[in-house]
């Protein structure tokens, strides 16, 4: 596994997370337990050009949180970013643009070069 950079909010130190997600059972309790941390460590990681990484974490948090509208956002732009145009296009149907603020949704548009789902 690649290694997991910690992205720490104040919460994060009060919950019985490990404070660096070091395997798949650590990034699965992180997630679940502060999904905000489970997104910000999934940017953190397409920053930094680990795009496989970020969908797997994307991936989890959508496990246990399927109806984020972020993480759905992301996982499709992750998807485009990673030449998976056609599994992109069949989680940006499932989007509806009035869920997101222009810009983000821009962005995926963008990135995937779609023509937009509503």
């Amino acid at each position: 596994w690649q290694r997991w950079l910690f992205v720490g909010i104040g919460a994060a130190a009060t919950l019985t997370v490990p404070a660096v997600a070091e395997t798949p059972e650590q990034l699965d309790q992180l997630v679940v337990a502060t999904p905000a941390a489970g997104l910000e460590l999934a940017r953190a990681q397409a920053q930094a050009g680990d795009l496989l990484p970020a969908l797997s974490t994307i991936e989890r948090l959508l496990f246990a949180n399927p109806k984020n509208k972020e993480a759905r956002l992301m996982h499709a732009v992750l998807l485009c970013r990673l030449d998976d145009l056609s599994g992109a296009a069949v989680h940006i149907a499932q989007l509806k643009r009035k869920d997101y603020p222009p810009a983000d949704w821009q962005q995926m548009m963008t990135v995937c070069g779609a023509k937009g789902a509503d």
